[in-house]
């Protein structure tokens, strides 16, 4: 409990740090008014995190499933299993001992509970081994039964880009490309066993893009973002039932719909190449609402992955089964913001609404999306006033393998995936000078290395 509460303590302090920051070099008076939407295309704050599937606790099984654990002698290095798992395979392997009460789960059927438990000790040592072995590879993987795991997570992007307007004038006709690289580590961690699937999070990312004819347009920038993950809800399908997440009622797969907010602070610091001085600080406290992995489809029909990711470090020779989702799936999200900067004429209230359908191919790693995003924003100090809305918009094709481990004789994972992303971007602006529209092309390579989580 202290290590855990000493992991939140610095995780908060961490946000402290995000939030007290500020450059201390003068800003260039020359900064483009256009800056931030510059920058958050290089480098996109974080405005949600899809937490990990938490299994239950013994703490949080009935009685009567924790004392037949305790009789077949469950290992207490796994995550138990779910009163729903424990039923469906005595019910299967032990036939004539509980005849007729089929798969029944302990706390809807005290009677089928209580038969269990007087009657799981006249099973033979065969029996209890077999019981244990098939609870232990059921395609559930539990990895953590006391909410969010801590979690280290760097990575490396490589994105070349081509812009059709990287001037972002209202001629377009700036056309150029430019290389892109992003470096960023992402640290989260739970709050325990009462609020599960919470998360806190703090993300670093160093990024540098280089243009080949308009090189005044290149940029560095250190990005820095903590901020508190609160599940409102989340569901899953049960054999085409809806069910709500909580304690007793545990995913069996990854097609879970969340319902999120989120509180956090982007740090965003731009310099001129090779981070030589700075052209503007924003800090933006922000909210977002979202609800990620909404069922498209029927709910019965979801669709595994391509690949097979690694066993647990506590079940290293277990045969893991691709992760499995829903085939066509949307993600809503909605965020309200205040930026403040150094530079006085861009700082401005903003929102963001965006909307992403998508579809996941079966018994593959791609997925194909399109996504809409909507922002205004309300610049506090130009003289004469400005308000901007930007629309974007376009298709991505993406590819994720699942995490592997290539580094022999360490539980360290790595996974590689490739996005397609192909923006338009309308920028409507009261000051005819910021107003501008072009093409974005981004393909993008990530390169990722996770730790063993805590």
């Amino acid at each position: 409990m202290y290590f855990r509460r000493e992991r939140i303590f610095c995780a908060w302090l961490s946000m402290a740090g995000a939030v007290l920051f500020w450059s201390d070099s003068s800003a260039n008076a020359q900064v483009s008014g256009n800056i931030q939407t510059q920058a958050n295309i290089l480098s996109p704050p974080i405005t949600t995190i899809l937490p990990e599937p938490v299994g239950p606790s013994r703490t949080n099984l009935p009685a009567a499933a924790q004392r037949v654990l305790d009789e077949i002698s469950y290992p207490k290095k796994l995550c138990p299993p779910t009163e729903l798992q424990i039923s469906e395979v005595l019910a299967e392997l032990t036939p004539y001992v509980f005849r007729g009460h089929g798969a029944r789960v302990f706390s809807q059927d005290p009677k089928f509970a209580n038969d269990v438990v007087r009657n799981v000790g006249q099973l033979s040592l065969a029996m209890k081994q077999s019981v244990v072995k098939r609870l232990s590879v059921l395609p559930i993987n539990f990895q953590y039964c006391n909410g969010q795991p801590t979690t280290i997570k760097a990575s490396l992007q490589f994105n070349p880009t081509y812009e059709t307007n990287a001037l972002k004038s209202g001629q377009n006709s700036s056309s150029d490309g430019s290389f892109g690289i992003n470096e960023s580590v992402l640290v989260t961690t739970g709050v325990g066993e009462t609020r599960p699937y919470d998360l806190i999070f703090f993300n670093s990312q160093a990024a540098s893009s280089r243009h080949d004819i308009y090189t005044s347009k290149s940029l560095d920038t250190w990005t820095a973002q903590a901020g508190y993950q609160y599940l409102i809800d989340g569901y899953f399908y049960n054999h085409g039932d809806s069910v709500a997440i909580d304690k007793s009622h545990i995913p069996s797969n990854g097609a879970v719909t969340f319902d999120t907010v989120t509180f956090s602070v982007v740090n965003q610091d731009l310099f001129t190449p090779t981070f030589h001085s700075s052209s503007a600080d924003l800090v933006t406290p922000q909210i977002s609402l979202a609800r990620q992995d909404i069922d498209l489809g029927a709910s019965t029909d979801t669709c595994p992955g391509g690949s097979n990711p690694p066993p647990p470090p506590s079940n290293p020779n277990r045969k893991m089964s691709p992760s499995v989702n829903f085939c066509y799936y949307a993600d809503l999200a909605f965020t309200v913001g205040q930026t403040f900067s150094d530079v006085a004429t861009l700082q401005n209230a903003n929102l963001a609404a965006s909307v992403t359908v998508g579809e996941r191919f079966r018994g593959t790693d791609w997925t194909l999306a399109g996504q809409v995003i909507v922002t205004p924003r309300y610049f506090e100090n130009v003289p004469g006033g400005r308000e901007d809305i930007m629309i974007q918009g376009g298709p991505v094709l993406t590819y994720a393998h699942a995490p592997m481990r290539l580094l022999e004789g360490t539980d360290m994972t790595q996974s590689i995936s490739f996005s397609l992303p192909v923006n338009y971007y309308q920028n409507y602006s009261t000051v005819s000078k910021y107003s501008w529209g072009g093409l974005i092309v981004q393909p993008t390579l990530t390169i990722a290395f996770v730790p063993p989580p805590k």
